[in-house]
């Protein structure tokens, strides 16, 4: 049984961006549409090659591709993974949380 993913998709680019490499299955690919985490790291571009790797970065799409992506999560019932629900008065502890960096999944606030 081969370990790994076929497909990793980023809208981070942060520092363990890289590791991503490690995570791919052979021939997999890995797609990235923001950098929200920073400036791009840098790569070592011959685990790419050995591993057969594509990488692709790319804008948010259209109106178009963004409808068939929501008709898609909707028709396959995909839900986010959310680490921590916090109430709007605890941003503070909200951004400790995010730059910890020992969430995972989604950090959530409660404006209700």
């Amino acid at each position: 049984m081969v370990k790994g993913f076929d497909l990793i998709v980023d809208s981070a680019c942060g520092k363990d961006f890289p590791k991503f490499v490690d995570l791919a299955t052979p021939g997999g690919r890995i797609v990235y549409f923001g950098l929200t985490a920073g400036p791009s790291p840098a790569l070592d571009m011959r685990n790419f090659y050995r591993k057969q790797l594509s990488l692709l970065g790319t804008k948010m799409g259209s109106p178009r591709d963004f409808k068939a992506m929501i008709d898609f999560v909707s028709r396959e019932k995909i839900v986010p993974s959310i680490d921590t629900v916090y109430d709007f008065t605890e941003i503070n502890a909200a951004i400790k949380s995010l730059h910890g960096g020992g969430h995972f999944g989604k950090i959530v606030f409660n404006i209700d």
